[in-house]
């Protein structure tokens, strides 16, 4: 409150009047001396809804005093922000309609979808199909309704569904994802996939696109409106290893003819394919049929043996069925890169006489010492050791060497060159190679006549025992006829 002090003027001056000597102030009386309640300050947001700051005043002990709060101005519900609540216009799952506009909420906001059909009271022409947001719509009874398996609908409404597929001018990709969405099983996709005006080529692409396992590939394979070259094209497309392909293949067929045609339709190695027959089979006889009928050379036959990791028994069961003349069997030998003793026993093991052992030996690319060790692998009879050199056309250079190759003694080397069946001069030019002391050459001619006598013996005893045979026979059969004679006069 403020009071103001006044003093009077001299008595002479005229007038007598009283003059404002000063003035003071002091504290209060009551509470509007101090101020106006109210908001001060701008408006914030605490606790996510909307708050301002309020003063209130008051007289205490003739002195003014203030108290200030913050007060809730509005609740908000969905939030504040600078000082003002949160507009939204809607809620996540909100929808509406504006005539026949759909409308749907994203982000507190509408967003129009159009004239849907189906919704706002949009109609829609009986067995029509539409694809909206992700997911395919069939009109049935005036109303859409979302295709989740096609295996569900009617048989008109799958050729509505089957129709629609084909027009679309889409990728192999595209296709295979509607068939994915138009299918919640393995033979709905089967269905369609039969159905599907496309060719082999597409198919296998539209197969290798949908996110199938092993197992249900195979059952998909199985069941497909294809012949079983088509399969193979499938099958090729797939991306599989050797051991899922030889499982589908397996599934498909047990005939070694059709195995043989999916095997020639996929685009494979010849490793590949000997691995893919190992897979197929255990039996020696199916693997050679396979083989057998493969439209490949000798050599590329040699080198699915090879790698088909057999033992040389098997090696040689497979060449036999092969049924191959005596110069393919050389061929196939010669590439299945053996060494000389290697090939020795693969030919001990085939049912061979000693003329053919002798003629496929004869074809094979071999140097003379290999020869050597060849021969002396057969652990054959000298008699035929000696018919198979004779078979290999060489010279007495080359003859003699083989024979110091084979590294047998000199009456071995003796008993050979007696059953070679030379020449006198040519004898002597091969003793002439093989020993370079004349006492060796003796004693070698020596052990070679001595030979000579023994072959000759044993010549003449294998003559005897033949005529004896013979006559033994002639007697029996005499007796024979003589007491069939007898029986006749009894009679």
């Amino acid at each position: 409150m403020t009071i103001e002090i006044y003093q009077s003027k001299a008595s002479w001056i005229e007038g007598d009047t009283e003059e404002l000597e000063y003035t003071c102030s002091y504290g209060c009386d009551s509470k509007s001396d101090c101020g106006t309640d109210g908001y001060v300050g701008s408006k914030f947001c605490q606790n996510d809804d909307v708050y301002q700051n309020y003063i209130s005043y008051g007289c205490n002990n003739f002195q003014c005093v203030n108290e200030q709060n913050a007060q809730l101005i509005e609740n908000c519900l969905h939030g504040c922000s600078n000082g003002a609540c949160i507009e939204v216009d809607c809620s996540t799952g909100d929808e509406k309609c504006v005539g026949t506009e759909y409308f749907t909420c994203s982000a507190n906001k509408w967003v129009s979808q159009g004239n849907l059909v189906g919704k706002c009271g949009m109609s829609c022409t009986e067995k029509e199909i539409i694809f909206q947001n992700d997911d395919y719509y069939i009109c049935i009874g005036g109303t859409y309704k979302a295709v989740l398996d096609v295996l569900e609908l009617t048989a008109d409404e799958q050729a509505e569904v089957l129709e629609l597929i084909n027009q679309l001018n889409v990728t192999v990709q595209e296709k295979a994802r509607i068939i994915e969405e138009l299918s919640a099983t393995l033979d709905s996709q089967i269905f369609i996939i039969n159905n599907l005006n496309v060719n082999i080529q597409e198919k296998a692409q539209i197969i290798s696109n949908l996110q199938l396992e092993l197992d249900e590939q195979i059952a998909l394979i199985n069941q497909l409106n294809n012949n079983i070259a088509e399969k193979a094209i499938i099958i090729n497309n797939l991306n599989l290893n050797i051991i899922e392909q030889a499982r589908i293949i397996e599934s498909l067929t047990q005939e070694s003819n059709e195995q043989l045609i999916i095997i020639q339709n996929l685009n494979i190695t010849i490793q590949q394919q000997a691995q893919l027959i190992n897979e197929l089979t255990t039996n020696l006889n199916q693997k050679s049929e396979l083989i057998s009928q493969l439209q490949v050379e000798n050599e590329e036959q040699a080198e699915l043996i090879r790698l088909m990791n057999l033992s040389f028994s098997e090696q040689a069961y497979i060449i036999q069925q092969l049924n191959k003349e005596i110069s393919d069997d050389a061929v196939i030998i010669n590439n299945l890169q053996l060494e000389a003793i290697e090939q020795a026993q693969l030919i001990n093991e085939l049912n061979l006489n000693i003329q053919q052992k002798s003629e496929l030996i004869s074809q094979l690319e071999l140097t003379i010492t290999e020869y050597a060790q060849l021969i002396d692998s057969l652990s054959a009879k000298v008699s035929e050791d000696a018919i198979i050199i004779n078979s290999l056309n060489l010279s007495n250079q080359e003859m003699a060497q083989l024979i110091l190759d084979m590294n047998m003694t000199l009456t071995e080397d003796a008993e050979l060159i007696a059953n070679l069946e030379l020449s006198l001069e040519q004898e002597q030019a091969l003793v002439n190679e093989l020993y370079e002391t004349i006492e060796e050459q003796q004693r070698l001619l020596e052990e070679l006549e001595n030979a000579k006598a023994q072959l000759k013996k044993e010549k003449i005893l294998r003559n005897v025992l033949l005529i004896s045979g013979i006559s033994i026979v002639l007697i029996l059969l005499t007796i024979l006829i003589i007491l069939g004679v007898k029986k006749k006069k009894r009679k």
